[in-house]
């Protein structure tokens, strides 16, 4: 997790990904609609690198190309993750 998270070309290559941490909470993924409440809510402690971009992907989000994000966002994603 700390991979997807820290390196480049994984967390960084959404654009509508937004992570913040919160010490002693599993890395958990909120799916938010247009008014920003939470619809889906996914633990992504159980996945690999390659199945949460799968993940991601599915469910909507685009990854850029170059593996960075191009311009800041209104966020609809937020990904909570322990250190």
């Amino acid at each position: 997790m700390r991979r997807f998270l820290k390196d480049p070309g994984h967390a960084d290559a959404y654009k509508a990904l937004t992570v913040t941490w919160k010490a002693g909470e599993n890395p958990t993924l909120y799916l938010k609609n247009a008014g920003n409440l939470v619809v889906e809510t996914i633990d992504l402690a159980p996945l690999k690198i390659e199945g949460i971009h799968s993940l991601l992907v599915a469910k909507g989000l685009e990854r850029n190309a170059s593996g960075a994000k191009s311009a800041p966002s209104t966020p609809t994603i937020d990904k909570t993750r322990s250190n």
